[in-house]
């Protein structure tokens, strides 16, 4: 209302919808599902506030005879979502009524410990268990804990299970939210503490692990946290197992990119599930990542039955805005007076995530909080820096009606094309749709979106026409082959002085990485590339001697077909590698760094100019002020100045070896196994180092093969990274790999690979050595 010096007085809300850690309430929809209960007669429900756990809902019901609380409980239970089920309840004989006849609210009485649903009672018994009753009584405020009372329905919520399992870590006990969810009794979470280890990984939770369906999964938020899941999980179709993936924990080796927290959510996943088809669904941030580890599980040849975004966007146009620190979201939540948030520099976005945070309780304490607020300003930074790639499943989008967008596609039809994008329009704003009643619709929708997928038959997941095989040089029939890797965004064709160096008698074939064209999604993996190269290699050359050779990330994957075709029983002559580093060992602590887009494009441009031999003069600064595409028109022309593209040719065709080059250089490869064969290790110096430094290096990447290649030999080569293949530094190489290719005939007779030549997709086939001299240097296909 108006007061009569002109300002507003708020009186309140001339509804009952209430709003309870997060979650929009409308009271008048649990009235009614409790009135529907057959004891029950009339009802109303207030939130009331509780000293030790906030706001909590109470309802108070008049009915004829006597009602447990259970029963009650139960009832809602099978229809509301857990957040909407009251935590107490009141028997009256009559709803006090005010003297005009209406409900009194404020007459109605606090609950006292009847009103909570209990079991059976039994004292707590093991150390374990007292200690949990002591937090429990002190955490719930209620007047005694048995081992076998349930937590939530004590009036405990997911929230108030954080400051659990940060005071049970206080004392020494060690327990997951994962552990609670699931083992939410006294008796059952000391049982699961004492006595077993859960199978599944930290930050996989099992919102409902049975069923006979296939499993979807459901991927964190921005928060890292599973808080949308568990009332998702109510709505979904009853035989669909679901499990729900979180962040690293807050005191974890923080993520970078959303590459690196797919990679690490799939390790998750395929613990769970070993292999596809995989069904895949996450809510805003969750979206993104989702569709990320889509990207990443096809990398593998794996199946992706289903990729459902809600409200998720794709914003082409990223915002330059700097984050808000730690210490600025402690302030702005900590703070009693909001005016002083306004000296912060980007408000919404700061207020945006305090007001998230503002779930997090904080009786955590200042460090805790501080974790958390990292964690999500780390997500934030890796979603905007987060550059989809397009990948050829149908994607289901799940847009929110209510938000007032002109885009219904969110973004995604910038990068899917339009026979892939399903939208789907849910009741509700973005926020909304994860309440009720929209998360209800959102649920059927979710449910009958996967159900019409897996009778669909229009899988648009139709593997494009590919093999990576590619006839470098016939050479003579009788001889054992060379089947030669190249490095991270190369071709095959970066061996044609090899071939020339080798002589014309030696029969060369390339395995041509998928992805170089700018179609097909590259090898996630080094395990997944050696498996589809062996595959091709056993079906035109099934008996016989065989030799390999790999460059860079060519030399790992060259290794891991050599411990492959040795686990099947094949002959490999001799396995040479150049200038690879060492896998890593399985027991490393280690992991491998991680790249931006940006930081990844920097790297290759180093390689390039090592092949140029000459500075494509581009420094990061330069790129983080220029888009995607005017990224790679820059590197485009440096790399027409120098020579290393022709002048005819069109920027975009980069983009098939930046994207492989890049989901190269992310790979974390560690061997299972070692390699007995005839191996060696070819290492030259990196121009950028001074001859101490390269010697160091040579000497850690020696010992780091060693452990994978006990037999091997090793040579200080020529030229760098990139000319060691180049005349005149190529005929090291080739005079190493001749030293072991056999003169005599195979003792196998083999059939002839001419006979099964292939191109790859969009280039003319590569048959003899003259063919490729007509091919220029410049070639990046």
């Amino acid at each position: 209302r108006w007061l009569p010096d002109g300002t507003i007085e708020f009186l309140g809300r001339n509804d009952f919808q209430v709003k309870i850690r997060g979650f929009r309430i409308e009271l008048g929809e649990i009235e009614a599902r409790l009135r529907e209960h057959e004891a029950v007669h009339d009802a109303v429900v207030i939130a009331r506030e509780n000293k030790t756990t906030g706001q909590q809902l109470v309802a108070y019901h008049v009915g004829d005879g006597e009602v447990s609380v259970q029963s009650l409980k139960d009832h809602l239970a099978t229809t509301l979502p857990d957040y909407m089920v009251p935590a107490a309840y009141v028997a009256l004989d009559a709803l006090p009524l005010t003297p005009n006849g209406k409900l009194d609210r404020n007459a109605l009485p606090d609950p006292d410990g009847t009103a909570l649903a209990t079991s059976r009672y039994e004292a707590p018994q093991s150390e374990v268990e007292q200690t949990l009753a002591s937090i429990w009584l002190d955490l719930l405020a209620v007047e005694r804990v048995g081992r076998h009372d349930n937590f939530f329905a004590l009036g405990g919520d997911s929230l108030l299970a954080v400051q659990m399992i940060s005071r049970l870590h206080a004392v020494g006990l060690d327990l997951s939210v994962t552990q609670i969810l699931t083992n939410p009794s006294i008796k059952a979470i000391a049982e699961t503490y004492t006595t077993s280890e859960s199978s599944l990984p930290s930050n996989i939770v099992p919102l409902r692990p049975e069923g006979s369906d296939l499993p979807v999964f459901l991927v964190h938020e921005t928060s890292g946290e599973m808080i949308y899941g568990p009332e998702l999980t109510h709505q979904l179709h009853e035989g669909m197992p679901v499990f729900g993936l979180t962040s690293y924990a807050i005191d974890g080796a923080p993520l970078r990119t959303l590459q690196a927290m797919a990679t690490r959510a799939i390790r998750a996943i395929r613990l769970v599930q070993p292999h596809g088809p995989y069904r895949l669904a996450g809510w805003s941030f969750g979206g993104n990542l989702a569709y990320e580890i889509a990207t990443q599980l096809i990398g593998e040849d794996q199946e992706v039955a289903f990729l459902g975004l809600i409200d998720t966007f794709h914003r082409a146009e990223k915002s330059r805005a700097n984050f808000p620190s730690e210490d600025d979201l402690v302030k702005a939540y900590w703070s009693p007076d909001s005016e002083k948030a306004q000296k912060f520099d980007e408000l919404s976005t700061l207020e945006k995530m305090a007001l998230e945070l503002r779930s997090l309780p904080s009786e955590l304490g200042l460090s805790k909080f501080k974790q958390y607020a990292s964690r999500q300003i780390a997500h934030m930074k890796a979603e905007r820096d987060y550059d989809p790639q397009p990948i050829n499943i149908p994607i289901h989008l799940f847009s929110a009606q209510g938000n007032g967008k002109k885009d219904q596609t969110n973004g995604w039809g910038a990068i899917v094309q339009k026979d892939q994008l399903r939208v789907i329009s849910v009741p509700g704003d973005h926020d909304s749709i994860l309440t009720p009643p929209h998360i209800t619709s959102l649920g059927k929708a979710l449910s009958k979106a996967i159900q019409q997928q897996e009778k669909s038959t229009d899988d648009l997941q139709v593997k494009q026409p590919y093999s990576p095989l590619v006839t470098i040089q016939q050479g003579q029939q009788d001889l054992a082959p060379l089947f030669c890797v190249p490095g991270a965004g190369e071709s095959v064709v970066s061996f044609t002085e090899l071939v020339k160096a080798l002589g014309q008698k030696w029969p060369v074939y390339g395995l041509q990485p998928r992805g170089l064209d700018g179609q097909a999604i590259p090898y996630t993996t080094v395990q997944a590339a050696a498996h589809a190269f062996v595959e091709v290699v056993q079906d035109v050359y099934p008996h016989g001697l065989i030799h390999l050779h790999g460059h860079s990330y060519g030399g790992w994957v060259a290794f891991e077909m050599a411990l492959r075709l040795q686990e099947a029983g094949r002959d490999v002559g001799s396995l040479t590698i150049l200038d690879s580093r060492a896998p890593m060992q399985a027991d490393d602590p280690r992991t491998r760094p991680e790249y931006t887009r940006l930081e990844a494009l920097m790297k290759l441009i180093e390689v390039l100019e090592q092949k140029a031999e000459d500075s494509l003069e581009i420094a990061l600064e330069d790129l983080k002020e220029l888009s995607p595409q005017e990224q790679l028109h820059l590197l485009h022309k440096k790399l027409v100045q120098v020579g290393l593209l022709s002048l005819k040719s069109e920027a975009d065709i980069l983009k098939g070896p930046i994207r492989t080059y890049e989901t190269a250089l992310r790979d974390d490869y560690r061997p299972n196994s070692i390699c007995p064969h005839n191996t060696k290790l070819i290492l030259v110096d990196d121009p950028k180092l001074g001859q101490q430094e390269n010697e160091r290096k040579m000497m850690e990447t020696k010992e780091g093969w060693q452990h994978w290649m006990p037999a091997m030999r090793h040579l200080h080569g020529p030229g760098n990274h990139m000319t060691a293949l180049l005349t005149p530094h190529v005929q090291h190489v080739a005079d190493w790999i001749l030293a072991d290719l056999d003169p005599a005939p195979s003792a196998v007779s083999s059939p002839s690979i001419k006979e099964r030549r292939i191109s790859t997709p969009s280039t003319r086939p590569r048959e003899t050595n003259n063919n490729l001299e007509r091919e220029t240097n410049n070639d990046l296909e």
